[in-house]
């Protein structure tokens, strides 16, 4: 199969169906010249699923690439995933302990023991402050509204202290500048896509009153999604453009035409003639989000090459190798042992699958090809499950490891995000989870 992944990918000459690789290389130019000496948050607008996160992957990847081949050390980045953060209750309050959190990693030591030495004042004040905060929208600009009698002005100095105290860190290492890349607004509830971007403007406020600008703030939006949003809460009294201006000083924008072809051509089953073809069809339609435009191509691509498939493995065989793979070795009781040899089975499995007979070629009623195809995913389902089980070293709730039999919540009060590609290897990183109404308790029935 040649389905392609819709997880964010560097832009280098080779991919650049976006035409975004020149604009990305001179945002990054401008993100290091002297422009930021004033301004401190920039906007990438742009419609969901139109590369925003690829551009902000290829800057970060760019700004480590100067770093190790020119020795170039004075950009700090930090990469800030909002919907991961969403429930929290204070978007603003987790920006600034995610950034103090990544700073205490930096490999500069110097700035690593002075962020240290900072961080409990300036997190008890911002977790007072930022967490007391409501936002009033106003129909000519935009106030921060403190309802908690608990908050005065000298937790506010406080947290914008510590703000120029972390610039001043910065500077006085070589003037260092730190760009915080945020993305993942697009995945976020559109009801709280306002409070989210304007909790942000108390960060943007408290980074303004410092001498040295040199935390830059780069935000990827969806401003359709902001425009819906405003319309929901304000009807037609404010528009997105009028409202972001007040937050934004700088911004850039994603390209509305890329090369629509040469993305089809990408898939096996397009020639040359039929690329063309299909993309004057879905430009006359106006269908040209890159990844509406993936998601309809993967499923092609996957249904055409099953349908065509004549090989020697059959369907029903593979299938029941899975389930009693599956039973034996990942059920509830499972061990490192174990969990390996079933991932070794799936590895084979899917090999396998390549080489799968699917004997009915008919376009409809074709329950063959649609076996063939719950098949495909539950072999990927299945490694994912796996794989996840192997990494988590505890046992919690269905999951429970012979090896690892407590629970662990220092290392694994952890959500799991999961990646594969097209080869079938999976990425993983840890989320944090957010403990509400019912804190999690051990079952000791």
């Amino acid at each position: 199969m040649s389905v392609k992944s819709d997880k964010p990918k560097k832009f280098n000459s080779n991919n650049d169906d976006f035409n975004i690789l020149e604009k990305t290389k001179a945002i990054k130019e401008i993100l290091k010249s002297d422009v930021f000496d004033c301004h401190n948050s920039v906007a990438l607008y742009g419609d969901w699923g139109s590369g925003k996160s690829s551009v902000i992957l290829t800057l970060i990847e760019e700004f480590k690439k100067d770093k190790k081949d020119k020795d170039e050390d004075n950009i700090i980045t930090i990469k800030f995933d909002a919907w991961k953060y969403e429930k929290e209750g204070s978007l603003a309050y987790a920006l600034l302990e995610h950034i103090i959190y990544e700073l205490e990693k930096n490999d500069n030591k110097v700035i690593k023991y002075e962020i240290k030495a900072i961080k409990d004042n300036v997190l008890k004040s911002g977790k007072i402050v930022l967490k007391s905060v409501n936002v009033n929208y106003g129909f000519f600009g935009l106030s921060f509204e403190n309802n908690n009698k608990d908050v005065d002005c000298g937790d506010i100095d406080n947290l914008t202290n510590g703000i120029k105290k972390i610039s001043e860190i910065l500077f006085n290492e070589n003037n260092k500048r730190l760009i915080v890349f945020i993305d993942e607004l697009d995945r976020c509830e559109p009801k709280n896509i306002l409070d989210l971007i304007s909790s942000l403007k108390a960060i943007f406020n408290a980074s303004n009153e410092n001498d040295y600008y040199n935390i830059i703030y780069f935000v990827a939006i969806d401003k359709d999604a902001v425009s819906k949003a405003l319309k929901k809460r304000y009807g037609e009294i404010m528009k997105s453009e009028e409202y972001l201006e007040k937050i934004f000083n700088i911004s850039f924008s994603m390209p509305k035409h890329f090369e629509l072809k040469n993305f089809i051509k990408q898939y096996e089953s397009f020639n040359d003639e039929n690329a063309e073809k299909l993309a004057r069809f879905f430009e006359y339609i106006k269908f040209t989000n890159p990844r509406h435009i993936k998601k309809v191509l993967n499923k092609y691509d996957c249904l055409d090459k099953l349908k065509t498939s004549n090989g020697t493995e059959s369907v029903p065989g593979l299938r029941e190798e899975l389930q009693i793979g599956m039973t034996a070795d990942a059920g509830v009781f499972r061990s490192k042992e174990s969990l390996e040899k079933q991932l070794k089975l799936i590895d084979e499995l899917l090999k396998r699958y390549k080489n799968i007979r699917i004997d009915d070629k008919s376009n409809t009623y074709n329950t063959d090809l649609q076996e063939a195809l719950e098949l495909g995913h539950m072999l990927e389902f299945s490694k994912f499950i796996v794989y996840g089980a192997l990494i988590r070293e505890e046992s919690r709730g269905g999951h429970y490891r012979e090896d690892f039999p407590t629970r662990d919540d220092e290392k694994f009060l952890k959500h799991t995000y999961a990646y594969m590609d097209k080869y079938y290897n999976i990425e993983t990183e840890w989320g944090d989870v957010v403990i509400t109404k019912f804190e999690p308790k051990e079952r000791s029935y």
